[in-house]
């Protein structure tokens, strides 16, 4: 996804008697493999292999809840409705993350890509807060073409900052990129119903759905992951899953709440 400009009018510390208690790392092993076909570049299909893995290690840690992470993600027009489940975890499911992995071992054969890995799955310190709600959607259609705006809709029970970040199952990398706020658009204080792009920011800002380069298919997936945070929570421009999830296990799982929003993009 990209964001585009529309016309504006101008636009030491010592060594001393100090115990710091830390969490025991929980390392269990994980082991995937995928079919490498025409449809995917060889790169993602050692990235999916690699998430297979990570998925097998939440599974060996007793975390099975598939539903709580599964994401429908529904193409549809006048001739055809395909709907895909997109197990994708992104080192997230609803009660636990991973904070580390070791021992990474990825490679392929003529036929499969097969990845091996040890991961340090972690559970929340704490609960979410039941008064605390959010829910957020696409306006519109989930289908979108190259180029095409996107818009995110939502209400949120009790005033919180607001942040959206984008993930793409089809890119190589394990890396959140924030689109909201930003350069055009950097209030993101809100309170029962809003919208991203705002009404009136989006006069001055669009978001726009992006195929992807060198896809050899003509249809990818993309996941939001809208983030509300009772409290002001530092937002980077890019951010590693593991670092993002580690930092909000600090905030307490009390003080914020996570919506994740998939959409498939059409190429041109």
């Amino acid at each position: 996804m990209n964001f585009s400009k529309i016309r504006t009018a101008g636009i030491l510390i010592g060594a001393s008697n100090i115990f710091v208690s830390m969490a025991l790392a929980e390392w269990y092993s994980g082991y995937g493999s995928v079919a490498l076909t025409k449809e995917q570049t060889l790169g993602q299909c050692l990235a999916t292999a690699l998430q297979a893995a990570k998925t097998d290690a939440f599974s060996k840690a007793g975390l099975e809840k598939f539903s709580s992470q599964q994401l429908e993600i529904c193409s549809d027009n006048a001739e055809v409705v395909n709907c895909e489940l997109h197990q994708q975890t992104l080192n997230y499911y609803d009660g636990a993350y991973i904070s580390g992995t070791r021992n990474v071992d990825v490679r392929n054969t003529a036929s499969e890509c097969i990845a091996s890995v040890e991961a340090d799955v972690r559970v929340f310190k704490s609960q979410h807060d039941p008064d605390f709600g959010l829910n957020a959607t696409i306006k519109g259609s989930k289908n979108k073409r190259h180029g095409d705006v996107v818009q995110i809709s939502g209400e949120i029970s009790e005033s919180a900052y607001v942040a959206l970040y984008v993930w793409s199952p089809s890119s190589n990398r394990e890396e959140i990129q924030l689109i909201f706020p930003n350069q055009f658009d950097d209030k993101n204080l809100v309170n029962g119903k809003f919208s991203i792009p705002s009404s009136e920011k989006s006069r001055v800002y669009q978001l726009h759905a992006e195929f992807p380069q060198e896809q050899n298919t003509n249809t990818v997936s993309e996941i939001l992951f809208l983030l509300a945070t009772k409290s002001k929570f530092e937002t980077l421009d890019a951010e590693s899953s593991e670092n993002f999830f580690k930092r909000l296990d600090e905030l307490g799982r009390e003080n914020w709440r996570l919506e994740r929003i998939g959409y498939t993009i059409f190429a041109e």
